[in-house]
């Protein structure tokens, strides 16, 4: 079904380790997440069809993608920093390497007074800045490799950081706001809740179709279920559960905290609206 060939797509890059290959991932599932809610909104599936569906649904809530994504942008921005240091050196350079010492040394001087960049090579900001980036990266990546809601709390931390980042800083500046680890950090969360809500409507779907009823509550699912209803991203509460007048909402309270029934403006909702 579509659905699935979603979810393929966005699990072909599940191993690409770049941020903007795991946002693209992000999108094609958020797309799939919609459909299926579509799906389940205007049709009875299978037995075999929810369990095709469950099993997808399992591999693609993967915790260990966005800090393998972390790392492999750390990579990037080392070589960035290496090229920029390369570049900066105009007498390292073959053309420069032609003169003698003494004439390079006025190349020196003339790149010094005549080149800003140099100068905040020479200076060693350069290379400060560097750290500085290595040390942000390091602390994004420590902070995708915590649990939920853990991970949010470090997520918020991160990004008054990221405001209070020197002037100095031109490049890690320029290349951490650009990425805003935080905010993709926070972007990942109300998709997991997304994706955890979707396999407990698969649940209750499978409840419906044993019972052809809604449960009263996710205690009823039992073994229609998946054991335990998987937690809150935002609160490590698990996941609630609303009966509508037409269907059913599960929910997450969102980066509001608060529980607004699955209508709130910050909660994350999967709706079933049959």
């Amino acid at each position: 079904m579509s659905v699935e060939s979603l979810f393929g797509v966005s699990q072909s890059l599940a191993r690409e380790p770049l941020v903007r290959a795991y946002l693209a991932r992000m999108d094609c599932q958020r797309i799939a997440i919609g459909s299926l809610q579509d799906l389940l909104s205007k049709t009875s599936l299978t037995d075999a069809d929810l369990d095709a569906l469950q099993a997808t649904l399992e591999k693609v809530d993967d915790q260990r993608g966005l800090a393998r994504a972390f790392i492999g942008q750390r990579c990037i921005g080392i070589y960035g920093f290496d090229l920029m240091r390369e570049t900066f050196d105009l007498t390292g350079l073959p053309v420069a390497r032609k003169y003698p010492l003494g004439q390079r040394l006025f190349i020196n001087l003339d790149v010094f007074f005549g080149s800003p960049a140099y100068l905040y090579d020479l200076c060693g900001f350069l290379q400060w800045d560097k750290l500085h980036y290595l040390h942000l990266m390091d602390r994004y990546i420590e902070a995708a490799q915590t649990g939920y809601p853990e991970r949010i709390e470090t997520a918020q931390m991160l990004h008054r950081s990221l405001g209070q980042q020197n002037q100095l800083h031109a490049l890690s500046r320029v290349w951490l706001r650009g990425m805003d680890a935080p905010r993709v950090i926070l972007k990942d969360a109300h998709l997991t809740a997304r994706v955890r809500a979707a396999q407990v409507a698969i649940a209750i779907e499978r409840f419906r179709l044993a019972h052809d009823q809604l449960p009263q509550d996710l205690a009823q699912l039992g073994p229609c279920g998946t054991g335990t209803v998987p937690a809150d991203p935002f609160d490590g509460q698990p996941l609630r559960y609303q009966r509508l007048p037409t269907g059913y909402a599960i929910y997450s309270v969102g980066d509001g905290i608060t529980d607004d029934g699955g209508g709130g403006v910050k909660d994350v909702a999967f709706l079933v609206e049959r």
